[in-house]
């Protein structure tokens, strides 16, 4: 119960996408530089994903670049997390980290009222515990991203990438 209340107070802590470096700009939650429009910041969300029929809460952290409004390039890392119980009637908490890059384009570039962003990305399977993924893994994602949340649908490429199943995440 310790492991999933830490997991839980984590999650909060890192929520809502909050910018950590950088300036704001009074109309975004985004870092700004209002002389060229470009973006650079560190930001952390969280989210759920559904891996082979189990729900995980989900943890990001990014450094991201953004070029007015247009296209942003980011590193990101992504950890899944998942809950058992032993014999004992302990629960376990077994982390599972992907590193990637992602490459997100606004497809209204002229129109800052109605951004609309999509984009792909892929990560690398960096800390595997229990049981739901062998090494190597990646993950391949399309990402949409919507005014308050970003739906990430993907394929889980496992065991040497030779088993691929689908997997799909939230990110608030």
């Amino acid at each position: 119960m310790k492991h999933i209340l830490t997991a839980i107070a984590f999650s909060f802590l890192i929520s809502w996408s909050i910018p950590i470096l950088g300036q704001t700009d009074a109309s975004s939650e985004e870092p700004m530089d209002t002389v060229s429009g470009r973006t650079f910041g560190v930001f952390g969300s969280f989210g759920a994903g559904l891996v082979r029929n189990t729900l995980s809460p989900t943890v990001h952290l990014s450094i991201q670049y953004k070029h007015k409004e247009r296209y942003s390039f980011s590193a990101q890392s992504t950890s899944f997390f998942f809950f058992s119980q032993n014999a004992d009637g302990d629960f376990n908490v077994y982390r599972n980290t992907f590193a990637g890059l992602e490459f997100m384009l606004n497809f209204s570039p002229f129109s800052k009222d109605t951004p609309n962003w999509n984009g792909l990305g892929i990560s690398y399977l960096i800390e595997a515990r229990g049981r739901q993924f062998s090494e190597p893994a990646g993950m391949i994602y399309y990402r949409r991203k919507f005014q308050h949340f970003s739906l990430m649908p993907g394929l889980m490429l496992d065991d040497n990438f030779g088993d691929v199943w689908p997997v799909i995440t939230i990110r608030l």
